[in-house]
């Protein structure tokens, strides 16, 4: 997750740099990665302690956030995918 935070720095930095292409895909896939890992930090503390999981504290709602958020970090793949056709065509 740090190395996200400072990609996601170092894209950002100047307006010359949130110009480019390759930077604004870096900074996206950098904010998708951050939303999933911090996701699956979290573990088995969202899930509802009807589960009788070691740790679990949340309930349904926290659940389904947390897959939620997992989900969206699978876009970081995607964006993965993009970054590599645009070193290939270019």
């Amino acid at each position: 997750m740090q190395g996200s935070l400072f990609i996601l720095y170092d894209t950002t930095r100047t307006a010359q740099k949130r110009c480019k292409l390759l930077n604004q895909m870096l900074s996206t896939l950098s904010i998708f990665d951050i939303l999933g890992s911090t996701a699956y930090a979290f573990t088995t503390l969202p899930t509802p302690q009807a589960d009788y999981l070691y740790g679990s504290e949340g309930n349904d709602k926290t659940c389904i956030a947390q897959g939620f958020f997992i989900q969206v970090g699978t876009i970081a793949c995607f964006l993965n995918v993009s970054l590599a056709m645009d070193y290939l065509l270019t």
